[in-house]
């Protein structure tokens, strides 16, 4: 590579070592871009996961124990709908919006329309 690989590439680099579960390119990743940025807590939930699909505990306990000592704490994801030409934004696990519930249960059907294959899935 005629040049350095920047946050982009090692965070593409980190994600395509979650999705075919390679622990060990994962957490060079991961090490190369937390030099970038020690404070993206993404980086430390992704190797975390990673690590706990392939059932390395110690390797999970580590990770979380530098986000405890480096006071990283977790974004929650965020998703945001349109309903009727107003948008409204959840956090996740979050149920303080007044219509949480429905939008919930609306969102739960269309998706039963969209791919049936999943209901069986679906928790509501």
């Amino acid at each position: 590579m005629p040049m350095q690989p920047d946050e982009a590439a090692w965070g593409a680099l980190l994600n395509a070592c979650r999705i075919y579960s390679n622990v060990e390119l994962g957490k060079l990743a991961a090490e190369k871009l937390l030099t970038l940025d020690l404070t993206d807590s993404g980086i430390y939930a992704i190797l975390a996961s990673l690590c706990a699909n392939k059932r390395e505990w110690g390797d999970v306990r580590t990770v979380r124990s530098m986000m405890r000592e480096r006071r990283i704490i977790k974004t929650p994801g965020r998703s945001s709908i349109e309903v009727e030409g107003e948008f409204h934004e959840f956090l996740a696990a979050d149920e303080s919006h007044l219509q949480s519930k429905g939008y919930s249960i609306k969102y739960q059907i269309k998706l039963r329309s969209i791919c049936p294959q999943k209901e069986a899935r679906i928790k509501s």
